[in-house]
């Protein structure tokens, strides 16, 4: 035991202050910061501004973007090449949120929620669109609130249920 204290003793001293708590106000602040942050995403998304889509998102190395089940960014840098990539054939893209959901995390850090829907017109005049859920961590950086990490998961029709096989 006598070997342990100092052990005890070490890794305690090694964790540093505790989290300030936040208090009731800081939340509200912190909701409707990152409610205007997303408000301003959205617009930067519809006027197809690549550049400015881009500033949304952290230059930081932990930096992840999933979609469809995989890891699909890893860099502000490859989610403005995509963007740019992708508005190259689009005439007009319009996305709605549906219900931003912000939770304060902590002092810097936020997580959201929210339903998405999203209709593009390529150059040849053709609209097609998706909807479905995203899901991510802002964090406040010297730029504001920028994301850290996101998922985005698209509503798939389901196939009927098959008709049972009745037997005799």
């Amino acid at each position: 035991m006598r070997r342990a204290l100092p052990l005890v003793l070490l890794f305690a001293c090694s964790r540093g202050p505790a989290p300030a708590a936040l208090t009731a106000e800081h939340r509200v602040a912190m909701v409707d910061s990152v409610t205007t942050m997303l408000t301003a995403w959205r617009e930067a998304v519809n006027a197809r501004d690549a550049d400015r889509i881009a500033t949304f998102y952290a230059a930081d190395p932990q930096f992840r973007w999933i979609e469809d089940g995989a890891v699909r960014y890893t860099s502000r840098e490859q989610v403005a090449e995509a963007y740019k990539a992708m508005l190259l054939s689009l005439r007009a893209m319009a996305m709605t949120l549906d219900n931003p959901a912000v939770t304060p995390l902590g002092p810097g850090a936020a997580l959201v929620t929210t339903g998405f829907a999203q209709k593009v017109t390529d150059t040849t005049g053709a609209i097609t669109g998706f909807a479905g859920m995203l899901s991510m961590t802002v964090v406040h950086t010297d730029s504001g609130w920028q994301f850290l990490a996101g998922h985005t998961s698209s509503v798939i029709p389901r196939a009927p249920a098959p008709t049972p096989v009745q037997r005799n």
